[in-house]
């Protein structure tokens, strides 16, 4: 634990007590002077003599303590960041020797540690990297696949927090806004009822590694899920983790059995039209068959794969009737739905031919499988379409996706030791790292929220275990429902016509509020970017009773008062980068300051602000620097 005084404080209290000594002690001796020589007389002499003496101690005191707080106690602050810079943080730079010029060889003993730490470091990164160059390969290849597995996958811990989840379960929950986040309670997302009963039933069974049905719902939409849940195996004394999978009652095609029932359900799945093309582009020449197709633009919805077949399978077909030279165009319909156009040199198809065509399986593993079939699961028909100039055609109706469904690039996300992490107690008695913190950054028309200025972009990244938790973000343009002044778009390039359209502040403040539930607010000079928040609270009908971190604060802590602490000079400190297209963006200033609080958490750990309670206690020291910020 730090001792409560620093360093430079230390070295000025102990000149302090130098002088005041000196100056008693002057006292002292001519007073017993006076005494000894018992002449009234001689004590303004003395008197005089003792203030002249008391004086010049004192002015001596003082220039050698400023001498020893510039030379010494200063130098020996910064090198001590420095190294911690180094320690914990991976900055590699040397250390400048005109900064320690008076610390006699504590400066190239300094520079020779971190040298052999970072080349000791480097060369056991280098075998870690060669040892682990096949794990991280099957790691990434790992979450590849999870995050494509079709299936909607999703792990909790036995108090219902998220561990891990893939990309299609943070699309059938709700999206960004109501999607799983990593340790948050998963009821976040699922309404509790069904998932608490299935869980506390598969314990009372007292079977490990049980598993049961369960139909739950959303909690967004109170879109309907049939899952199942699979208890994980028990870890002593603990209650185990569990598994669910789920699939949308309601993304679903059906496909009727025979007896009218359903007989089998289909994915929907959102996929290019150019895709299609290509997939059957493939399939035909897998059948030494050409095809010439063209495509626009276009986002639809069904089963690929099965369309697919189906057209391959028609075109088989058509052979034996001596059609040739096929084409495929894709293109938008009158009724909102692609058409999908089959063409071909040849007869017509008569519709009784058709008929007979459909009603064959295109799978032999799939007994309901049929041609007809497929354009039940699409709501569709096929229409033959007469010969004209030699060439003959049938049209299939495929429904277009919406405009916003495609999904952007989706990965798997987990933190497994969140199974087994004990998330009770007072906040600020937790350590740094058992804490959810979600840093953020606002771009704003001005610096006076007070005045009118408004927020027009908020974007911010969660960090949990003291990493960044990759594929969680938030990031959102913001009405400002007045005009952005030119200077302020000249720095953050967010002009009138960007926020056209955008959400105002009381509905991105609530997105914003729900992703930054139960987690540590951080910003750099928070009380800014809180200010434009706080003042829309009524509106947004939420309050952000958050705990607050400032980095420029801990950068206070770490590196000294006297240092500067804007968020260029303290990623530059850290060694992080920030491309310049992305300075003054939301997004980039978020990113930058969460990937400087990672280097910083182990660092305040050392100095020994292991918790939050800690940080806010040692933060409060310095507020000072957030208001000459602002």
């Amino acid at each position: 634990m730090q001792e409560r005084f620093g360093l430079r404080l230390r070295i000025f209290l102990f000149f302090a007590l130098l002088g005041l000594g000196g100056v008693v002690a002057i006292a002292a001796g001519l007073w017993l002077g006076y005494r000894r020589l018992g002449e009234g007389d001689a004590l303004s002499a003395f008197v005089l003599a003792g203030t002249i003496g008391s004086l010049g101690l004192l002015g001596l005191t003082v220039w050698i303590w400023l001498l020893f707080d510039e030379n010494l106690a200063k130098p020996i602050l910064k090198l001590s960041g420095i190294l911690r810079t180094r320690a914990h943080a991976g900055v590699g730079e040397e250390i400048d020797l005109d900064l320690a010029k008076y610390l006699g060889d504590l400066g190239p003993a300094a520079r020779a540690v971190t040298s052999t730490l970072v080349t000791g470091k480097g060369a056991l990164e280098s075998e870690v990297a060669k040892s682990t160059a096949g794990l991280a390969g099957e790691n990434a290849r790992l979450q590849a696949l999870l995050a494509d597995v079709p299936a909607s996958i999703v792990m909790a811990s036995s108090e219902h927090r998220v561990v891990f989840y893939n990309g299609a379960a943070a699309g059938l929950f709700g999206g960004e806004d109501t999607g799983p986040q990593l340790g948050r309670s998963l009821f976040d997302s699922l309404r509790a009822g069904p998932v608490r009963a299935a869980y506390d039933r598969l314990l009372h069974d007292g079977v490990d590694e049980a598993e049961t049905g369960l139909l739950c719902a959303t909690r967004a939409e109170g879109r309907q899920l049939h899952g199942r849940m699979r208890l994980m195996a028990r870890s002593g004394a603990d209650d185990p983790a569990y598994v669910l999978t789920f699939r949308d009652l309601a993304g679903e095609l059906a496909l009727p059995g025979e007896d009218g029932t359903e007989g089998l359900t289909w994915p929907v799945t959102t996929f290019t039209a150019t895709s299609l093309a290509d997939a059957v582009t493939t399939e035909f020449a897998a059948r030494d068959r050409a095809i010439e197709t063209s495509a626009d633009p276009l986002d639809l919805s069904g089963d690929p794969v099965q369309l697919t077949k189906l057209l391959a399978h028609l075109a088989d077909r058509l052979t034996s009737t001596g059609a040739v030279s096929f084409s495929l165009l894709i293109d938008a319909a009158e009724d909102g739905a692609a058409s999908v156009t089959l063409g071909w040199a040849g007869e017509a198809v008569t519709e009784y031919d058709l008929d007979r065509w459909l009603r064959d399986d295109l799978d032999p593993g799939i007994t309901y499988l049929s041609g007809a079939a497929v354009l039940t699961l699409h709501r569709s028909t096929a229409d033959p379409r007469p010969a004209r100039a030699g060439r003959a055609a049938l049209r299939i109706t495929v429904p277009r996706a919406e405009a916003d469904s495609r999904p952007g690039p989706r990965r798997a996300v987990f933190d497994f030791t969140l199974a087994a992490a004990a998330l009770e107690g007072a906040e600020t008695d937790r350590p740094l790292r058992d804490l959810a913190f979600v840093v953020f950054d606002s771009e704003t028309t001005g610096l006076e929220p007070d005045n009118g200025d408004e927020i027009v972009q908020i974007a911010a990244v969660r960090m949990m275990g003291g990493r960044i938790v990759e594929g969680e973000a938030f990031d959102t343009l913001v009405d400002p429902e007045r005009s952005i002044p030119a200077a302020s778009t000249k720095v953050h390039r967010i002009d009138e016509a960007m926020v056209r359209g955008a959400p105002t502040i009381d509905a991105a403040g609530r997105r914003f509020h729900r992703f930054a539930e139960g987690a540590v607010l951080v910003a750099h000079n928070a009380p800014f970017d809180m200010a434009f928040l706080k003042r829309h609270e009524a509106r947004i009908g939420r309050v952000f009773d958050h705990p607050v971190m400032d980095t420029v604060l801990l950068s206070a802590i770490l590196f000294g008062r006297r240092e500067h602490h804007s968020l260029d000079a303290l990623t530059a400190r850290l060694g992080v980068s920030l491309p310049d297209e992305l300075r003054h963006t939301a997004m980039g200033d978020a990113r930058a300051t969460a990937e400087a609080l990672e280097r910083m958490i182990p660092m305040l750990e050392e100095m020994g602000y292991g918790t939050l309670g800690r940080v806010i206690e040692e933060a409060r020291r310095h507020r000072g620097l957030i208001e000459d910020l602002n």
